[in-house]
């Protein structure tokens, strides 16, 4: 008799507002790797004093920096306070405009209870949703139940519109008082900017692997999107360790189509010309239905020529950038170069996912961000298991791990394509759509 699958958990109670998720496993990860073109020296220089293990220039620059990726990994599940406003401020700097009592002119109250009445919302704000082709909404329209996680900006929240659960991403800071909601900070038009790039890429993209978006809100700003109701591809995979009902449901056969779903996504947003610059598990949806949707878009970048720009990109930054999942030369800050590049680093991060799914382990869970860095412009990688015996210590049932020797070195061979040094070796979408989809009828 096959697994009987766990209902997922989808609105709980209002005043639930903290998630319950298993403790990470041990790590797996080398410091070696295939060459890769070397950094500046005084890059590497200062990334070698910060990646040594009682450096205490790496505990003390990267301790907020854990502290943050274990929030964004789903290993707890922060209150929506007041307090997280010093976490978002040290995430966007000083870019970000905070106030315990917002002055009228950033972030005045909007209403006692309802702070998307709309009433005196500030500049740039008002034009959040009249710069985006969509439809709009009253936030006291959505019916909020509880917190959820937090994003590139501000927190996402499991929200009912419409007798229909949704997610809704909140772009500002609100705290609760006796009256009534608050805004506590606001968003500088640069950061604004951003946001209506998000909205305005996911109003005009509709694919079966990429999140939908419903609507928007103008003030607080707001993005309204689905709600997949088991989480991101991380938590679904930390949470299989401990569940073996929940592992028995995660074949291969269903971890490929996973992938493919994924891939179908991306190479929907390529051909578009649309590279994502951000892609990780943590950014990977999963609906009941076990299908991946691709979500938060807050680091695309559009890659058409425009006068001034010889390809129509901006160089990369590091801001808000994850280490972990990145290609060494977007660390360099060298992936900008030209469209080709920004699109083949999303494969590189692809491979990264790839490996998730084989190990269930977080990617080089337990090294300094300055380490991780230092090891990859260094040619490291993470550890492929490929050897009979550590095939045989992959999670799942013995039969699936039986049954995944037939593709073993394909699966292998393409995740080692994906982390070629040379981004001109790296497959393209297309290809890795095509590969996934063989393995997965081989099984």
């Amino acid at each position: 008799m096959p697994p009987q699958e766990p209902h997922p958990t989808q609105a709980q109670a209002p005043n639930k507002r903290t998630v319950q998720v298993p403790q990470r496993p041990a790590d797996r990860h080398v410091e070696s790797g295939p060459s890769a073109p070397p950094a500046t020296d005084s890059v590497l220089a200062m990334l070698q004093q910060l990646a040594m293990p009682g450096s205490p220039s790496a505990q003390s620059e990267t301790a907020g920096y854990a502290a943050e990726l274990q929030q964004e990994e789903g290993s707890e599940a922060a209150e929506p306070s007041t307090a997280s406003i010093s976490s978002i401020a040290a995430r966007l700097g000083s870019d970000l405009v905070l106030s315990s009592r917002p002055a009228a002119a950033t972030a005045p109250r909007t209403g006692h209870n309802d702070p998307g009445s709309g009433e005196g919302a500030p500049s740039p704000l008002t034009a959040f949703a009249s710069g985006i082709n969509c439809r709009t909404v009253q936030f006291s329209e959505l019916q909020l139940q509880r917190h959820l996680g937090s994003g590139s900006f501000g927190q996402v929240l499991l929200a009912t519109l419409e007798e229909t659960p949704v997610a809704a991403k909140v772009l500002v800071e609100l705290k609760e008082s006796p009256r009534g909601f608050e805004v506590a900070a606001t968003l500088t038009e640069r950061q604004l900017a951003k946001v209506q790039r998000e909205c305005s890429l996911l109003a005009s993209i509709s694919h079966p692997n990429i999140v939908q978006f419903l609507c928007a809100c103008e003030w607080p700003p707001t993005i309204v999107t689905e709600y997949c109701v088991r989480g991101s591809l991380l938590d679904v995979l930390q949470a299989a360790r401990t569940s073996p009902q929940l592992a028995a449901l995660l074949s291969w056969k269903r971890r490929l189509g996973m992938a493919l779903d994924a891939a179908r996504g991306i190479l929907h947003m390529h051909n578009r010309g649309i590279a994502h610059r951000d892609l990780k598990s943590p950014n990977l949806l999963v609906d009941a239905g076990w299908r991946v949707k691709v979500a938060d878009f807050g680091f695309c970048k559009a890659l058409a020529p425009s006068d001034g720009d010889m390809h129509g990109v901006m160089s990369s930054t590091m801001d808000n950038v994850n280490p972990k999942w990145q290609a060494p030369e977007v660390l360099r800050c060298e992936a900008a170069t030209s469209p080709a590049a920004m699109m083949a680093s999303d494969a590189y991060a692809f491979g990264c996912i790839m490996w998730e799914l084989m190990t269930w382990d977080i990617p080089w869970k337990g090294v300094t961000t300055y380490r991780v860095m230092y090891l990859k412009m260094n040619g490291g990688h993470l550890d492929i298991p490929s050897t009979p015996e550590s095939l045989a210590q992959l999670p799942g049932t013995d039969t699936d791990r039986a049954a995944f020797q037939r593709v073993a070195d394909r699966y292998t061979q393409l995740i080692k394509q994906c982390w070629a040094a040379n981004h001109f070796d790296r497959p393209k979408f297309a290809s890795i759509a095509q590969q996934l989809k063989e393995m997965q009828a081989a099984l």
